[in-house]
């Protein structure tokens, strides 16, 4: 057993799985809320909102290339990487950290520790997806694993589909315009949190 397969084990625990999934939402409402306190005016909000923001209209591009369990996907980002979404969303959560400022004291360690949880994240959620998705797809997806990698995007497009894409079913079935309308919202309460409402109250 290797060192790190206790850590495994946790982010595999369907209780934990379970929990998370039920109050994701308030418990990040929370903590966006606790952590833009501690935001101030700087020139790292706006490179961090730039950062989230190519996270976000990545995810939203994922949306409309994907019809989950129904099509394979191969069209969008997924020709390049097996599994953009995570990547999206990764980077949509790593410029909410960075609007912290990463350059003061000890600060540098929230992006290294939520890098760090990701991956075990992603790497473990990405395992239980491809052996759901095995049995649907087959030999079609087998072959798709082969050649498109999982997580370092690829220069060599896969060759059974189309880089530019966009299926406003599928997007509208994936809920893409209210995650649109969240994202935004959020943005623009965080912007008036950190310039206008925290600073009158310290």
């Amino acid at each position: 057993m290797s060192l790190l397969s206790p850590i495994n084990a946790l982010f595999n625990h369907s209780g934990l799985r379970r929990f998370v999934v039920h109050t994701r939402q308030p418990l990040a409402l929370a903590g966006a809320l606790i952590a833009l306190w501690f935001v101030e005016p700087s020139p790292w909000f706006w490179y961090g909102l730039a950062v989230s923001l190519v996270g976000a209209v990545g995810q939203w591009w994922c949306f409309a290339c994907i019809m989950t369990s129904q099509e394979l996907a191969v069209n969008g980002p997924y020709r390049f990487v097996c599994n953009p979404m995570y990547l999206t969303r990764y980077l949509l959560v790593l410029g909410l950290v960075l609007t912290l400022d990463p350059t003061r004291p000890w600060r540098w360690l929230l992006p290294v520790g939520y890098t760090v949880l990701y991956l075990f994240f992603m790497h473990n959620r990405v395992r239980r997806e491809e052996r759901k998705l095995t049995p649907i797809f087959g030999e079609a997806y087998q072959r798709y694993l082969r050649a498109v990698p999982r997580f370092v995007p690829s220069l060599r497009p896969y060759p059974g589909g189309r880089t530019l894409f966009w299926n406003p079913v599928a997007f509208k079935r994936n809920h893409g315009a209210r995650n649109a309308a969240i994202v935004l919202c959020g943005y623009a309460l965080a912007y008036a949190l950190v310039h206008h409402v925290f600073p009158c109250c310290r």
